[in-house]
């Protein structure tokens, strides 16, 4: 089995050769899933992310929660750390940050136990483990602090077999995982 750092340079490898227009159209496929599977759910409070670079734009979506009620939540690097602070306008509420990721321009944080996460990956496998950025941030956030229900965001490229991805005692498993061609739940 490859280990973490190899497979993490494959899939960032892979997710960056992604021309424009594939990245759009996979991006508005993810967008439909998501908004129709928040459709059907009864969640008022979600942490999201602002997308960096080649990874999944859930704009639409975020803007979809927001519209129609629903609270969101951006993380923001504290140091080592990570908080979710909630977020009404992305347009006026957000700055570039650590790592060049927008992120919330105040620091108060917010701790909903009963929040939906839409979580960026590089990479998830079909038995929920997760390749990040290597840091460590969401791991050790969620270490601490619970939640709803966690939902890898991710291309179809990047969902691979279970097993693919090897897993430590700290990493914390998706319970599903939404591609543009569906959302796996994760038993």
């Amino acid at each position: 089995m490859a280990g973490k750092s190899q497979i993490r340079a494959e899939a960032a490898y892979i997710r960056n050769h992604f021309t424009e227009k594939f990245r759009k159209e996979q991006s508005r496929a993810l967008n439909q899933m998501l908004v129709s599977q928040i459709s059907r759910e009864d969640a008022s409070h979600y942490y999201v992310y602002a997308p960096l670079g080649s990874e999944a734009d859930i704009r639409e979506t975020i803007l979809f929660l927001q519209k129609n009620g629903r609270k969101t939540a951006f993380p923001k690097v504290k140091g080592k750390d990570m908080i979710f602070v909630e977020v009404q306008d992305m347009d006026r509420e957000m700055k570039e940050g650590c790592f060049h990721v927008m992120e919330p321009v105040h620091d108060r944080p917010v701790d909903w136990k009963d929040a939906v996460v839409l979580t960026p990956g590089l990479a998830f496998d079909n038995s929920g483990s997760r390749i990040g950025y290597g840091k460590g941030y969401y791991d050790r956030y969620f270490a601490d602090h619970s939640c709803r229900r966690m939902v890898g965001i991710t291309y179809c490229e990047l969902f691979y077999e279970k097993g693919k991805i090897p897993a430590d005692p700290y990493d914390r498993k998706m319970d599903a995982v939404c591609t543009p061609e569906g959302i796996k739940e994760i038993k």
